[in-house]
């Protein structure tokens, strides 16, 4: 009776995404991941979004990264980035770094993913306008952006699509502020919701985009 191999997500994207083992062929078009920057997310189906524009005195340009062990980290079916990835400088005003996309070279969207951490769901009390989790991992000054878990509504006096600044973080909880310095935000009604460490900026001339090493990239589903 012949054996079956049951191919792991992991052991698959090994194969498609780092160094191919003797007698594997890759498909061609996977041969380099394209990283763009995209200033709307496209939808859950890849359609709709827009993506920084080529040319147009921005000095924008997708960045190529081969598919090699050593630039690419896959840990079950979560693939990082070894070390940071530099976009080139930009020479004029660019959109806000909303997300990430990564293309084959054959030009297909093959993932896209917002320009943050992982998001992780967060317990807000209005008493004391705290986001509390016991492990959150963010320090003062840190950009974090929240979301509605699916079904909930984001706890009144935070909204999505707003970036805000970490501040007073303390062990298991921390208070957000509208700007490096300002004031803590006013939660007027417990609740919970997502919150993500944010990357996204608003680029100026001979400024840079940075995908941070370790970010989470992208996953196989099903």
């Amino acid at each position: 009776m012949p054996s079956i191999i049951l191919a792991t997500r992991q052991s698959l994207l090994s194969l498609l995404l780092r160094t191919t083992p003797a007698g594997f062929t890759r498909p061609a078009d996977l041969a380099n991941l394209n990283f763009g920057l995209f200033s709307v997310m496209p939808g859950d189906d890849g359609t709709g979004g827009t993506e920084f524009a080529t040319g147009g005195g921005y000095g924008y340009a997708r960045k190529a990264l081969a598919a090699l062990d050593a630039n690419l980290s896959i840990a079950s079916d979560i693939v990082s980035l070894v070390a940071e990835l530099k976009f080139d400088l930009f020479t004029g005003t660019t959109p806000e770094h909303v997300g990430t996309g990564v293309w084959d070279d054959g030009g297909v969207l093959r993932w896209a993913f917002p320009a943050g951490g992982l998001p992780l769901s967060h317990t807000a009390t209005a008493s004391t306008d705290k986001l509390a989790r016991t492990t959150h991992g963010f320090v003062d000054k840190q950009k974090v952006r929240v979301e509605a878990i699916e079904g909930l509504a984001i706890p009144a006096g935070l909204a999505a699509n707003t970036t805000y600044f970490v501040r007073d973080a303390a062990a298991g909880d921390f208070k957000v502020a509208a700007t490096e310095a300002g004031a803590a935000i006013d939660i007027t009604a417990d609740g919970v919701c997502f919150v993500r460490r944010w990357y996204g900026k608003i680029y100026g001339v001979d400024e840079r985009a940075v995908i941070p090493a370790g970010t989470q990239m992208f996953q196989i589903k099903g």
